[in-house]
């Protein structure tokens, strides 16, 4: 059995049907009255005296639950009405059939219809919501939305009613409107922190990525680094060995110089202390000549051999190439002499 066949109309309360005979004009007033009164303020029985404000709660009490009932049954009436001439078990309101784009006879049937019972557009998408709303629930949950006040159905019925304010509306644990109106201003305002901590989360996120890849750019900066770094420590000790080297060959070229100096001028006393020697007999010119060659050549020769040596490894120390010079003018002296 459907939810539609347990709402019959013998399940419908005799106020509904009362209200619904002979003038519907006149019924529907009752059902706007029925609006207004749950959104006016609370009533001050301390105006009365005690006897007239226990009778008037009494009375009060009473037309709520006619008012309660009343939705109830206006809101099967409609529905079914609505199922009638736009289509059997659409369950869909006004306001969504409104969105076809060729619009719907059916639908304008239905807008005349309620119309003629006094009913106004916003009132019928109210039933029909709630109409919906009954649809959907099962007979145990029917049982609890019956006792519903009709805010409470308008509230729960409409299409962006949270889906858990809805179930808490059928299972009888949200009773009133003002109950359901503060649970959904709660759950409004934690979405809201969701949001705020998801937008929150996500600027994490970028600072992460952002820092993340300032990490990364600053290693490979110090990687790169760090290799000319090193090239430059490499090349640095390069230059290092190749300077030592180079004193090393300046020393032994200024050795060779102060060798060929002193050699040279050993020789040229030799020679000196020679010239100034008495003659004893007439020599031979050539003869002399040829032994001057031959000591020049012999005394020399060390130091030639040094010197082409200082040639073939020409030294980065700028005083090499001046001792080397040095040395050679100290070979050119020591031949002529």
């Amino acid at each position: 059995m459907t939810n539609k066949e347990i709402l019959s109309c013998k399940n419908v309360p005799t106020a509904d049907a009362a209200a619904t005979t002979a003038d519907p004009a006149a019924a529907m007033s009752s059902l706007s009255d029925a609006e207004t009164a749950c959104s006016a303020p609370a009533f001050d029985y301390s105006v009365l005296d005690v006897d007239t404000a226990d009778k008037l709660r009494g009375i009060t009490e009473c037309v709520a639950e006619l008012q309660q009932s009343y939705a109830w049954g206006m809101a099967y009436q409609v529905g079914r009405a609505h199922d009638l001439l736009c289509g059997g078990g659409s369950c869909l309101t006004v306001r969504q059939l409104d969105k076809k784009a060729n619009g719907n006879r059916g639908d304008a049937t239905f807008t005349a219809w309620c119309n003629f019972i006094g009913i106004s557009r916003p009132t019928a998408y109210n039933l029909l919501n709630a109409y919906t709303l009954i649809c959907d629930a099962s007979p145990e949950q029917q049982k609890n939305l019956q006792l519903a006040p009709a805010k409470l159905l308008y509230a729960a019925g409409k299409p962006t009613a949270p889906a858990d304010l809805v179930q808490a509306v059928k299972d009888g644990d949200i009773t009133t409107h003002k109950q359901y109106q503060e649970l959904l201003a709660q759950l409004k305002t934690a979405e809201s922190q969701r949001d705020a901590a998801l937008a929150d989360v996500n600027g994490l996120h970028e600072q992460n990525r952002q820092l993340t890849a300032a990490v990364t750019g600053a290693q490979e900066s110090y990687r790169t680094a760090h290799k000319n770094e090193d090239s430059a420590l490499r090349r640095a000790a390069e230059a290092e060995q190749r300077a030592k080297e180079a004193e090393k060959q300046r020393d032994g070229a200024r050795q060779v110089a102060e060798a060929a100096r002193l050699r040279a001028d050993k020789w040229q006393k030799e020679v000196e202390a020679a010239k100034a020697q008495p003659v004893a007999a007439v020599v031979d010119e050539d003869e002399i000549d040829r032994r001057a060659r031959q000591l020049a050549a012999d005394m020399t020769a060390p130091l030639r051999e040094e010197l082409d040596a200082l040639k073939a490894h020409p030294a980065a120390v700028p005083d090499t190439e001046t001792d080397a010079r040095n040395a050679y003018d100290s070979l050119l002296l020591i031949g002529r002499s």
